[in-house]
């Protein structure tokens, strides 16, 4: 690992005091559909540990790949056991490390798609030199992929609706939510409250 950070540093060569290294350390949440990661996106956000962030907005005339990587502090613990590690570290590349972590948030579809692109790309770069319309093409096959996501969030709306229609609120509330209990049954309790909302109740009625 201590080689890795060192090769990294050296490699990239923009670092210093006032820009640290802050992504030694990673986590990627992966999560089905993207309206998912909004959810997970502002309960990181909202945490005490949130430093700062890399996300993408979307631009109208260009298509491309967008990034949602929010940086965060680690905890006291966990910062002593880093701060262990890197010890070995020569002073001069050790003060280039801020005690932090990276976490990015992908869908099920990107995943796939930027695991392909980190190593038969970005590895390798000099590979795609001269070859715009190649490189066009593989960001196209991304846009397919966003494409399918949007598609498949709205099948599955239309699908709620029709055990809504049908007054079916388990399969309602699985459907809507996209939730996977297996074969286990949703608490009673919970089926109670939402057959007796009001919408619901009036719509049966």
């Amino acid at each position: 690992m201590i080689f890795q950070i060192r090769n990294k540093i050296v490699a990239k060569g923009h670092y210093s005091v006032s820009k640290k290294l802050q992504d030694i350390l990673g986590v990627r949440i992966v999560t089905y559909f993207y309206d998912d990661i909004g959810i997970i996106y502002d309960y990181l956000r909202a945490s005490k540990s949130y430093v700062s962030e890399q996300v993408d907005k979307p631009e109208l005339s260009v298509f491309k790949p967008k990034r949602t990587n929010l940086i965060l502090k680690l905890d006291t613990y966990s910062e002593g056991i880093f701060n262990d590690t890197i010890n070995t570290l020569e002073p001069q590349l050790k003060e280039l490390i801020d005690s932090t972590y990276e976490v990015q948030l992908r869908t099920t579809f990107s995943e796939g798609w930027h695991e392909i692109d980190h190593s038969l790309r970005y590895k390798c770069n000099s590979n795609w030199n001269g070859l715009p319309e190649e490189e066009r093409l593989f960001n196209g096959i991304y846009a397919s992929l966003e494409t399918s996501d949007h598609s498949l969030i709205k099948l599955f709306d239309d699908i709620a609706f029709v055990h809504f229609k049908s007054g079916n609120v388990e399969n309602l509330l699985r459907t809507k939510f996209r939730l996977n209990f297996g074969e286990n049954k949703i608490n009673i309790e919970i089926l109670r409250m939402v057959s007796n909302h009001l919408l619901i109740k009036k719509y049966l009625n």
